[in-house]
């Protein structure tokens, strides 16, 4: 197995030379191509002119809030808007309508024009060919519309498609673009003449600017607000006029000082209704407790009882009795009963009372009308018409407290009703002011359109191109100068990959794992052999070598092939290899060639005496070189019963033995019929004892069975391969079939190698 070399694989710079001498005509081919494509591509272009011109998009009153007082009011901050404005402006300058305008303005006429010198650029010859063609084709067209029944374009319609090509093509030639962070629009026009290319960009500018201020005004906008306005301004007096009736219904001037004052008379009310309750509770309870001490005191009294001595003590307790009694009223008037100086008055009144009961009777006895009695009498009356008075203010208290919360009733209904009226107010207000707003800009707006005033500024004006920008002839050619020769290594390396072809020696040894045992170049010279051979040898090799019309010093090629056999023979315990068979794959590889050329290396190498064998039975030609006889040859020994003498010729190379194919009427049999092994091996062996190396020229593999089976006794195979010939895929396949018939392959023969690189350079890299 072959070990490749570190980097073989890889591309040095030998490889790159290698490839682009291999292909130098392709490539110079295609350079040549490409530049004059591009020179006359260059010096026939036509001429391009660019017309620029520059607007400025100011802030302005399309793009900023003014007060409603002025024109000149103040500006406020649009943010990011500030880009969408000018991308708005771009897109009215690229609109169609604006580049229709252009095209009716200058003429379409003018534009026809100019395209027709476009077509026409071309030349005499081209018209003329276009003329030709027309000529031929118009009676063919015109046969097929008349077939298929159509009618005549309308001119209408052609002009139409005129207009529309026309408006196409400025829209194509026309840029506008903005400067990063600008507010600068640049506008640029490209045309064939410089005069269409200033027109066009001027008479844009001048259409995009009344373009602006139509686009930016509304139609009939001045007199829609001033409806509006005069109806809001009715509208908000009729409100005004019903906030005042009904303030001057209810009689209030301001609503929220009547609605305190209401409720500090409601606070007032309620207060001294609360004080008029507790005070006419006490007075029922005062009454009630005087109805019970009255009903409890008897009307008549004993007032003086004499038993002997007047008892003054029992007329004291009688007199403290009745005090506690009026004691106990008063207290009832503010207390319960379960209060505990009531409760303690009365215990006091019930041990008075048994004191006085346990006292002895009065012999005398003296009656009268009872002063507690009248006392408490007069107390009730007093109390009873405080109380009717309580009972009187409570009432008129509770009418009046109604009153003002029927007052705070109607005043929160008032309250709503200018509440809803006060936001009508400010809604219509509001709606006012816009629309008066809007009023005023909207005369700002009919001003600036009658003076023509807009925030586009024209900073430049369209400029009057004199050279062409169109085609740059050095540009150009630098370009078509480094795309022809980048171009041309393209080829060069695209023709090298697409080509599988085996072209050196490490490309055999890497696709094929086979070793190179010689090369032989393709020879395109014929110089003078050298070497050490005998001057009558000398001319018999020059002989043969004019036959096989090869160089002189061709032999010396097959020196390593030679040296591989020796060294293949000392590897099989043998000084040499005693037979070997030259084949290929298919004819024209140079088998021939290389087995003449190995059978006179090793004689003119005075190793021994050689037997060169022509086993080709399709195209023998071995005979020629060595001039001689055809027949009898091998043909006639394997179609014999018996090997015969007499068959193999001397040739005029001393220790040169020939044996040809032979011209049996049979020989195209042994193409396919297979002779017994046991007996050209016995045939082999007969050739050992007279020479020392018999080399077979055998027709292509897989033509002839007798190749595979001279193949299979031999002690070696030499495949021939030309160079640049079969894929190495194909060659893939014929070596694994060659080892699949136990052929000894020795290695390849690299034929017609061709060297591409120029000596000079070669040994300098």
């Amino acid at each position: 197995m072959i070990t490749t070399k570190p980097g073989l694989s890889s591309r040095s710079l030998r490889d790159l030379y290698f490839i682009f001498f291999r292909h130098q005509r392709k490539v110079i081919l295609f350079f040549a191509v490409m530049m004059a494509t591009i020179i006359v591509g260059t010096m026939t272009a036509r001429k391009i002119y660019l017309s620029e011109a520059k607007l400025m998009v100011r802030i302005g009153r399309e793009s900023v809030a003014l007060d409603p007082i002025a024109a000149t009011g103040k500006v406020v901050d649009v943010g990011p808007d500030r880009v969408s404005e000018i991308n708005s402006e771009i897109e009215i300058l690229r609109s169609r309508e604006l580049m229709e305008e252009v095209v009716e303005a200058l003429g379409v006429r003018r534009f026809k024009e100019r395209r027709e010198a476009q077509r026409n650029f071309a030349g005499n010859a081209l018209r003329s060919l276009k003329a030709l063609l027309k000529a031929s084709v118009s009676p063919i067209v015109g046969g097929i519309r008349s077939m298929l029944g159509a009618e005549t374009e309308d001119p209408a319609l052609r002009a139409a498609r005129d207009r529309y090509e026309i408006v196409n093509a400025i829209g194509k030639n026309l840029s506008v673009e903005v400067p990063n962070k600008s507010s600068i629009v640049n506008m640029a026009f490209e045309a064939d003449s410089p005069s269409l290319a200033r027109d066009v960009v001027n008479k844009l500018v001048e259409l995009y600017l009344a373009k602006h201020i139509n686009v930016h005004r509304t139609a009939g906008s001045h007199q829609f607000f001033k409806e509006q306005t005069d109806g809001l301004r009715v509208a908000i007096e009729a409100i005004e006029k019903r906030v005042m009736d009904l303030k001057n219904e209810v009689g209030m001037g301001s609503l929220d000082d009547q609605r305190k004052a209401l409720f500090d008379r409601i606070g007032t009310l309620e207060l001294a209704l609360e004080q008029t309750g507790y005070a006419l509770a006490a007075a029922k309870a005062k009454v009630a407790a005087l109805h019970k001490s009255l009903a409890g005191l008897p009307k008549i009294s004993i007032l003086q009882e004499t038993t002997g001595f007047p008892d003054s003590a029992k007329e004291g307790l009688l007199k403290s009795i009745n005090d506690l009694q009026l004691r106990e009223q008063e207290l009832l008037s503010t207390y319960q009963e379960s209060n505990i100086q009531v409760q303690e008055l009365r215990r006091q009144i019930r041990q008075m009372k048994e004191l006085y009961a346990k006292g002895p009777e009065q012999a005398q006895v003296t009656q009268g009308v009872n002063a507690a009695f009248q006392q408490t009498e007069l107390s009730l009356l007093t109390e009873q018409g405080n109380l009717a008075s309580l009972e009187a203010q409570s009432i008129a208290l509770k009418r009046q407290l109604a009153e003002a919360r029927k007052e705070v009733i109607k005043l929160n209904e008032v309250e709503i009703q200018l509440a809803q009226l006060n936001r009508e107010l400010d809604i219509q207000n509001d709606s006012f002011r816009k629309y008066s707003d809007s009023l005023e800009q909207t005369r700002i707006n009919q001003a600036l359109e009658i003076e023509k005033i807009s925030n586009i500024s024209v900073v430049q004006s369209a400029s009057y191109p004199l050279e062409p920008i169109r085609p740059k002839k050095a540009t150009n050619l630098l370009i078509g100068l480094v795309l022809s020769i980048v171009g041309g290594i393209g080829v060069a390396f695209l023709a090298e990959h697409q080509d599988h072809s085996l072209k050196r020696p490490e490309d055999v040894e890497s696709k094929l794992d086979l070793p190179v045992l010689a090369t032989s170049p393709e020879w395109n010279s014929r110089p003078s052999r050298s070497g050490s051979v005998s001057a009558k040898a000398e001319q018999a090799v020059v002989r043969i070598g004019d036959r096989l019309r090869i160089p002189r010093d061709f032999g010396n090629h097959w020196d390593p092939l030679r040296e591989s056999m020796e060294q293949a023979g000392e590897a099989n315990d043998r000084p040499f290899i005693r037979s070997c068979v030259v084949t290929a794959w298919r004819t024209g590889e140079g088998v021939t060639t290389v087995a003449s050329q190995l059978a006179v290396t090793v004689v003119c190498r005075q190793e021994g005496r050689v037997l060169l064998v022509d086993n080709n039975f399709l195209d023998p030609r071995l005979h020629t070189v060595f001039n001689c006889r055809q027949s009898p040859g091998l043909a006639d020994m394997l179609m014999a019963d018996s090997i015969r003498g007499g068959t193999i010729q001397a040739t005029e190379l001393a220790n040169l033995d020939f044996l040809s194919c032979g011209t049996h009427p049979a020989r195209s049999q042994l193409l396919s019929k297979t002779i017994d092994p046991g007996r050209l091996a016995s045939l082999l062996n007969a050739w050992y004892k007279e020479y020392r190396l018999v080399v077979f020229d055998t027709s292509p593999l897989g033509d002839q069975a007798q190749s595979n089976a001279w193949a299979a006794l031999a002690d070696a195979v030499v495949w021939v391969i030309e160079a640049e010939g079969l894929r190495y895929e194909i060659l893939q396949n014929a070596r694994d079939r060659l080892r699949q018939d136990s052929a000894k392959l020795l290695g390849v023969a690299l034929n017609k190698r061709r060297y591409y690189i120029p000596a000079w350079l070669y040994q300098s890299l």
